[in-house]
This record gives structure tokens, sequence and C-alpha cells, in this order.
């Protein structure tokens, strides 16, 4: 294996034992979603951002999250899946978060029949819409689904759609439950505004492995 394809191993590895992502998992576990899913990649290249899962965003100093990410996954030939992005918290989180809010889940983006990248899928049945929390702090969540019948293209139900606030997603994911298999997960918070003197969060993973190797690397030649 070559050794950037290691240190991208290294890295997905360490993301997914440092990322607390049962507060997300408390809300889609009683959907049929089971916990412990593989991590998901999360730019935003325009910026030079990567999403750090878990982490705390709000929406004025955070204006990245406006922009559709660039999610990534690893893949096999003649894999295709399914991704979404949902905020249960709509319009404001319902007790312990195990419920979805009076309006949510509210559907943020579905593409499907996509090859390892958001950059490359067949279809966008709902196209991308940034976190715009009307109140409180809410939950933002990326679910990947393998599509198990990729060879022959599944037939999805419920994927198109022109309503996105109370969208159906644990009718989806039940009557997708013979075509699609959650695979994959992460998630970010983002607040409606932010406290004051609160520094926006900006973890180690917004600089990419590569940068930050090659940095201690000219570091350690310079000594």
């Amino acid at each position: 294996m070559k050794p950037g394809a290691l240190l991208a191993l290294f890295f997905e590895a360490a993301a997914s034992s440092s990322c607390d992502r049962s507060d997300a998992e408390l809300y889609l576990k009683p959907l049929g979603v089971p916990s412990n899913l593989k991590p998901l990649r999360v730019e935003y290249p325009d910026h030079g951002r990567r999403l750090h899962c878990g982490a705390q965003y709000y929406v004025r100093p955070d204006r990245h999250l406006a922009d559709a990410p660039v999610v990534t996954w690893s893949v096999l030939p003649g894999e295709k899946f399914t991704l979404l992005m949902v905020d249960p918290d709509a319009p404001d989180r319902h007790a312990d978060g195990s419920k979805a809010g009076t309006f949510g889940p509210w559907l943020h983006w579905l593409l499907t029949g996509c090859d390892g990248s958001t950059l490359r899928c067949s279809d966008t049945p709902v196209g991308y819409s940034g976190p715009a929390p009307p109140m409180g702090n809410h939950r933002y969540i990326f679910l990947l689904l393998k599509e198990k019948a990729a060879a022959e293209g599944p037939s999805l139900t419920g994927v198109s759609t022109s309503e996105r606030g109370r969208w159906a997603l644990d009718r989806f994911l039940t009557d997708n439950r013979d075509v699609l298999e959650p695979t994959a997960l992460s998630f970010y918070y983002c607040g409606s505004s932010q406290p004051k003197n609160h520094r926006s969060f900006r973890p180690a993973e917004d600089v990419s492995p590569g940068r930050e190797l090659r940095r201690k690397l000219r570091l350690r030649a310079s000594h």
C-alpha cells in the first residue's frame, strides 16, 4: 500500500475514534439506524476547511456552512450510495433529542447514485440548503446509505419531494430497507446565535493531513 493511502487510513481511524456521535445516534437509533457506523469525510475546499465531527459552529461567523461541502468515503468498484443531510431539531430541540422537533426532521440535502463522493452522483432529488436554525442549537446529520441493488439501479421510495420540513425520514428508511443499508455517519452542531466572547471552534482537522505532515518534516529538518 502506498504511503499516502496509509496516511489517509490513519487519519480516518483517528477521526472515527475521537468523534463522539452519540447525540446523533440518539435520534437515529429509534429509526433503525445502527450505532458505530463508519466516519464520513466532510470538507469545504473553497474555504480550506474540513468539518470536525461533533464540533460546534454558528451561522454568522461560520459562513462556509452555507456552501455545499464535498463528502467522501471508501468505495468498492460498482458500489453506489445515497447521502442525506437532516436537521432533526427544527425549529428547536425536542426534550432529550431522541425525537424530532415540531417541524423536523428538516431535509437539507439528498443525493443518489453516488460513487465515493458527492461530486460523483447520478441524481440530486433535493439540492443543498445550509444550516439556518431559527433558535437554539441544532444537530446537522450526514447519513450515508449503500444502495444494495446498485447493479440494477434501485428504485427508491420517497426520494422526489418538494417539502423539506417534517420530512418522513422514518418512512423513507422503512420503505427502502431492502435496497438501502446505513453505512457511515457524521454530524455537527450549529447555533442560531454565537454566545458573547465565544470563539468559534477551529479543530486541527481544518489543516489537511498531508500539509501538516510536510510542515512537521520541515521543522525537524531545520533542527
